[in-house]
């Protein structure tokens, strides 16, 4: 990471940042072989609503599209549709 950033990676908390977002929303996505590692659980109960958590399984880091297509589609869209797009009421 630092190779590639320049920052060091004990300075990087995304816990410390979830928390700020709300009441906007937050998708954390984690594969299941990186969740408990990277603390996405503990990171998606910090965060405020609305929020959503998707453990993909069987991949790492990455490799969630790849892997999960059409779940990934559908789960991405979906929450476009439910949080980000603003919908004209008539």
């Amino acid at each position: 990471y630092r190779y590639y950033t320049g920052v060091d990676p004990d300075l990087v908390r995304p816990i410390d940042s979830v928390t700020k977002i709300s009441p906007g929303a937050i998708f954390l996505i984690a594969g299941e072989g990186e969740a408990i590692a990277n603390h996405t659980p503990a990171q998606f109960e910090a965060a405020g609503q609305p929020k959503e958590l998707w453990i993909v399984p069987e991949v790492g880091h990455g490799g969630y599209w790849q892997r999960w297509p059409k779940e990934y589609e559908e789960k991405i869209i979906g929450f476009f549709d439910r949080y980000l797009i603003k919908k004209k009421v008539f």
